[in-house]
């Protein structure tokens, strides 16, 4: 099966007919327009912006991007979420207690 995917120049030649450049969608995302590039490039991942560049073309991301692994692998690595633990770290300090033990894989049991 042969995957789907846009190269760079074609990337940034529909976004040009849109009139839009890499350092617009740079601006939207607090990023650099080479970031934008480098990931159109496939240089480096991110997919928060792989998927702007698939709203500016209004294509899905299986369609530019679907040659890129990392953003289709159900396994990938992502921000863990820490709202638990932040709450137990901010409860504490607040009311001057000590920080409760983080419970955890990494966690040493005594």
């Amino acid at each position: 099966m042969v995957k789907k995917a846009i190269s760079h120049e074609q990337i940034r030649d529909a976004l040009k007919q849109k009139d839009i450049n890499f350092s617009d969608i740079a601006a939207a995302l607090k990023v650099t327009s080479s970031h934008i590039s480098r990931v159109s490039r496939r240089e480096t991942y991110s997919k928060p912006v792989a998927v702007a560049i698939c709203q500016c073309l209004g294509l899905p991301l299986e369609e530019v991007f679907g040659d890129v692994e990392p953003y289709f692998s159900p396994n990938k690595r992502g921000p863990k979420d820490r709202t638990q633990r932040t709450n137990q770290i901010v409860t504490a300090l607040r009311k001057g207690q000590p920080i409760p033990p983080a419970h955890n894989s990494l966690s040493v049991a005594s």
